[in-house]
């Protein structure tokens, strides 16, 4: 039997189907980096925990939800690109 499939169809791995394995590692990474930088304030646990929430959320959610299947490391990386190079691009047809 020969399977065909499509040239469009994504064979990448995802976590519960959703979510790249490198978009789970950079929103980790972050919450990570959150909790760490507040533990050197000498802040009640309480605190330092909804401090990393209402930073971590939005990336969260902003991962889950997505902009036109794009993952948010893809997203970090067009952006860098972006702000890296100045240079304005106009495409006239």
């Amino acid at each position: 039997m020969k399977f065909v499939i499509p040239q469009n169809y994504n064979l990448k791995n995802k976590f519960l189907g959703f979510l790249n394995y490198s978009t789970i590692a950079v929103n980790l990474i972050w919450i990570f980096l959150v909790f760490n930088i507040l533990k050197l304030f000498s802040l009640s646990l309480h605190i330092q925990i909804s401090v990393t929430i209402i930073l971590g959320l939005p990336l969260v959610l902003f991962s889950i939800l997505g902009v036109n299947n794009e993952s948010i490391f893809q997203i970090i990386l067009y952006l860098l690109k972006y702000f890296l190079k100045t240079k304005i691009y106009i495409f006239y047809k």
